[in-house]
This record gives C-alpha cells, structure tokens and sequence, in this order.
C-alpha cells in the first residue's frame, strides 16, 4: 500500500551561484503527494558514510595508540605531521645558531683564549661555558640537542688545534733551549781561548736526552749550525772548522767519519757562511779599533783637562807632576806638545792683550764647547792666549759634568759622548744658518780700509752664535728655537747697522786729510806712503758718490 509523505510548510537552502549569499525560501504544499521511495545520490553518500563510520572510528583510535606508544618509547610520532614539520624547522635553525657560535666560538679561541699558557682541562672549560651560555632559552630540548650535536662536532677542531700548538711550542722550546745551550758552550770556549769541538755539541744532544728530549742527528746537526752560525755572523771564521773536522763512527767508536761540511745539502751553506764571516771579521776588527782608539782619545783628553785644572788654580808642581806621569805611562806619546808650551806660557805670562783673530776664534771655540765638540786638545790648538784658553778649559769641564749627569742614565755604558741632544736637531743647525747669513752684510768698503769694523763685525756673529747655542741648550724643544733665532738675529743686525751708520756718517779715526788738496800737498812733500794715498783717495770717491734721493 502506498505511503503518504505529509508535507506541510517548510524551509529549505536556495543554493545558488557562488556570487550570491544563501538565503531561504518558504513554500507551501498544502496537497499531499504520494511517492515511491528511489536512492539518490544523497541517500547513497549517507549510507556509505554510515558504514564507513566504524572504520574511521577505530583508524582514528589505532593512530592515537601510535601515538601513545611512540611517546612512551621517546620516539616522535610518525604520523603527527605537524610535530614532523616542527622538527624539520627546528633541525633547520639550531644548525645556523650553531654554525653562527661556532664562527664566534672560533674567533673567541683565536683571540681570547691564552694557549701558551692553559691546559686541556682550560679549553673544555672555556668551550662548555660558551655552549651552556647559548644554550639558555632554546626553545626545546629538540633543538637544544641537535644544536649541541653539531657545536660539539666543530669543538673538536679546536681541540686538535690546542693539541697541535702545545706539541708544536714544546719542540720548539726545546730546540731553543738546545741552540742556547750550544751558543753559551760555544761563547765559554772562545772565552778561554779554544774552539769548540763536535763532541761539545754532542754532549749538548746527551744531556737533552738525558732528560727526555730525543733530537734526531739530522735536527741535531741544524741546530748545532744554527748555534755556530751566530758566532760565524760575528766575525769567527775560525769556528767553522767543526764542521770539517772527522767525528766518532758511533758504530765503531775505534774508527771516525767524515763530518758535518761533507754530508750532502751542508757544502754550499758552510762555504757561503765562511764568506760572510771572513767579510764581517775585517769589519769587527775595525770597529775593535775604532772603539780603542775613540777610548785612548778620550782618556788623554780627559787626563788633558786635569792638567789643565791644577795649573789653573795656580799648583804649577802638582800640574807638572800629572804631567810627567801621563808621559811615563805613554798616554801623552805625541799629544802633549801644545799643553807643554800653554803650561810654560802660564808661568810667565801675568795678563796678554787678545787681537780681535784671538777673540774671534775663542768665541768660535766656546760654541763648539757647549754642542759637545771641542776636545781640551782643540782648545790648546785654538791659538788663543794662555788665559783664554785657562778659560775655556773651565768652561769645558762644567759643561761636560753637566751634559754627563744629565745623560747618566741614558749613556751608562757610553765612553763619552757630551752633545746635548737639541744641538742635533734640525732647527738647531738650520737657526745657527739662518744667523750667519743674516748678520752678512756688505761692510763699509773704503770708510774701513783697514778692517776695523769688518772684524768687530765678524765677532758680532760669532758672539751672536754664542748667544743663541747658549739659550738653546735650557730649551727642551727644538720647536721653540725658532722664536730665539729670531729674538738673536733681530738684535745682532740692529746693532751691526747701527755701527755701519756710524762708520759712514763720521769722519774714520785713521783719516789723516780732509781733502785731496791736502793729501796731494803731503805726497809731494814725500809725508806719504802710496797706501795711505789709495786709502784717502777711495774714502774721498765714496765720500763724492751722489747720495740716494
């Protein structure tokens, strides 16, 4: 019998297109409609969704009892792809973390860490303490072991490095401390007059052996060359023969070998080094000798001075008798000639008028005192009186005391060397020009036929020189010598020009005429020499000159 659907009123969905929203629509159907049941496609998907609702159920359950099992076993769940995924970014990011500290931890290691003087033990600790810093706030135990794993893999370069270092500095102090070994050897027997001999060096290779260092004979020959080598540089040829000389058989101690030249690689090195030593004992040789004669030199200068002083407070007896001694001990062998007549010349002589030549050459002399340059010989050769020369002996000794005080403790083991230091600086040398060439003038020409003002002139620089050496030497800073030049060449040159005016404007004190009438009348009368009448007649021609409007 057919069945009855009662259809009353109801809503349904209005599917429509995708551009408009769903809405509802009522319809009536006030009629009853008698169907026949038919499966559509809608009642076939229900129907397979309902037998198919047991099997996702216990799929659903088996995977979740993976899950379980994983969990339980510290495993990640295969099938939880979101936990997959996590673990891959993960991976991914704690490898750059890792490789970004280790390029610090490497740097760290390069230029923080003290290799010389640490441990094993120091390293693990500074490498653990640099990961276990990083390691704070990673966010998983995931991530923290995998960037741990990969950090760990790079620390042990660091560790075959500090290996290799520590290996490495522990052959080469020990070789240092061979080669130091056979150099103070080598420096004893040279010492006491003999040379070295190959069964020196080789004691040297036992007592390291002895102690736990073995040197092969190959690294033993090297350092025993590098040992000798050092002497050789020095100017010792002779030392070379060790390596020529026949050594033990140390199979047969009966028999011998040859030695060290004639291995193979050693020939040319030898030969070259033997040239270099002949070449640098010709020069030791000669700065042995310079060193002696610069020490004689000084010495009999210094013995000079003494001399010198006793005569100049007037112990004639006691300056005699140093003098004699030096002669004896033939330290004044051809050097005391000038100190012989400047002590004769002090026992007679009470005052001496000085020439304007032996002014000038003590005011020259003075300033080679004070830059460290004149010797108690240069002053005795100076030409100057018996006092000028007492007096700048004096001179000599106070600046020396004063130079070597102030020097001790740089020059303690210097023979001597008493020029103060800002006298060799560039604005010294170029200031004591810039002096001379600016106080040159063009003299007073026939007003100054005899050279009166040309000399006072010429002691004007030399005393302006002085002035200047002088104030320099109480200057720390070459840099201020500019200002003293200046203060010295102004002050020289106003009163140079000052004379010269003088000179020019006035009537010279070895004019004898006034005119040439006068000068003709005394030529005849023969009251005249010709140079006295060259003289007149070139003062009377510059005296006649237009004068400058």
């Amino acid at each position: 019998m057919p069945k009855f659907d009662q259809v009353g009123i109801s809503q349904r969905a209005q599917l429509d297109t995708p551009q408009r929203s769903v809405q509802t629509e009522v319809v009536a159907s006030p009629v009853n409609i008698a169907v026949t049941p038919a499966e559509n496609n809608m009642m076939r998907l229900a129907g397979a969704l309902k037998l198919a609702t047991p099997v996702v159920e216990q799929y659903a359950q088996d995977q979740a009892q993976e899950g379980r099992v994983a969990r339980a076993n510290g495993q990640e769940n295969p099938n939880d792809l979101f936990g997959l995924q996590a673990k891959g970014w993960m991976e991914m990011d704690s490898t750059v973390h890792a490789d970004q500290d280790w390029l610090q931890l490497k740097a760290d290691y390069m230029t923080k860490f003290d290799k010389e003087n640490s441990t094993p033990a120091d390293l693990d600790k500074f490498i653990s303490d640099r990961v276990n810093g990083h390691l704070q706030g990673m966010p998983s135990q995931h991530y923290r072991d995998n960037y741990s794993e990969l950090l760990a893999k790079n620390a042990v370069q660091l560790r075959q490095d500090f290996t290799a270092y520590t290996i490495g500095r522990m052959v080469e102090k020990t070789e240092a401390n061979v080669v130091q070994l056979n150099y103070n050897m080598v420096k004893d027997s040279l010492a006491n007059g003999k040379l070295p001999s190959v069964e020196d060096f080789k004691g040297v290779t036992q007592f390291a052996k002895e102690h736990g260092i073995n040197i092969s004979e190959s690294r033993s020959d090297q350092l025993m060359f590098e040992a000798v080598k050092r002497f050789a540089e020095e100017g010792h040829p002779d030392i070379l023969s060790v390596f020529k000389a026949d050594t033990k058989d140390p199979t047969d101690p009966t028999k011998t070998q040859p030695g060290m030249y004639f291995k193979p690689g050693w020939k040319d090195k030898i030969d070259q080094l033997e040239i270099t030593a002949s070449h640098n004992f010709v020069t030791r040789k000669n700065a042995e000798y310079a060193y002696a004669e610069n020490l004689r030199k000084h010495e009999i200068d210094a013995s000079m001075g003494d001399v010198m002083e006793k005569m100049a407070l007037g112990d004639v007896g006691g300056a005699q008798a140093l003098y004699e001694e030096k002669v004896r001990s033939g330290l004044f062998h051809g050097q005391g000639g000038q100190l012989v007549t400047w002590m004769g010349n002090m026992a007679k002589t009470a005052k001496e008028t000085e020439t304007p030549a032996q002014q000038l050459r003590m005011t020259d002399t003075l300033i080679k005192v004070y830059e460290g340059k004149a010797s108690y010989e240069d002053i005795l050769k100076s030409g100057c009186t018996p006092t000028q020369i007492t007096s700048m002996a004096k001179e000599l000794r106070a600046v020396r005391h004063e130079n070597r005080s102030a020097a001790a403790a740089e020059r303690a083991n210097a023979i001597a060397d008493f020029t103060p230091a800002i006298t060799k600086s560039i604005e010294y040398t170029s200031g004591k020009d810039f002096i001379t060439d600016f106080l040159k003038t063009k003299g007073v020409g026939a007003f100054d036929p005899f050279g009166a003002v040309r000399n006072w002139t010429d002691q004007q620089r030399a005393v302006a020189q002085l002035e200047f050496t002088r104030r320099a030497l109480n200057e720390k800073d070459p840099m201020k010598l500019r200002g003293i030049v200046h203060d010295v060449a102004t002050k020289y040159r106003q009163a140079i020009a000052e004379r010269e005016a003088t000179m020019i404007g006035t009537a010279p004190g070895w004019l004898q005429y006034s005119n040439e009438e006068e000068l003709r009348a005394a030529s005849s009368r023969g009251e005249v020499d010709l140079e006295t009448v060259n003289h007149h007649l070139a003062y009377f021609d510059e005296m006649n000159k237009p004068k400058p409007k």
